[in-house]
């Protein structure tokens, strides 16, 4: 579940709740409208910065979602949340990759 602070625009706050995981606040840092748009969440010696990328290809459209820590913490984040970040990342992938193709078949 995700919920936004108000419009989809750079600076908006989005905070996105994932079964099993703590909520992870985010603030818009670009967007270009329907192709691209960027997340950076901050905590303490870390932060994560997500990037969100439709691109459309020969055979259809390609949903890219990618994940990059930095900061003091950031090997210890990458080990730590790796493998559920790579999961979570998978999972809403598919999903708006269902729905548009939902959306393309009405």
């Amino acid at each position: 579940m995700a919920k936004i602070d108000g419009p989809f625009a750079v600076g908006a706050k989005i905070t996105i709740r994932v079964k099993g995981h703590p909520p992870l606040t985010s603030t818009v840092t670009q967007s270009e409208p329907p192709m691209l748009w960027t997340g950076v969440a901050r905590a303490p010696g870390l932060t994560e910065t997500i990037d969100h990328l439709i691109e459309p290809t020969d055979s259809g459209t390609l949903i890219t979602e990618r994940s990059v820590f930095t900061g003091p913490l950031a090997s210890i984040a990458a080990r730590i949340l790796g493998g559920r970040v790579r999961k979570t990342l998978e999972a809403t992938t598919a999903h708006f990759g269902r729905l548009a193709e939902r959306r393309a078949s009405h």
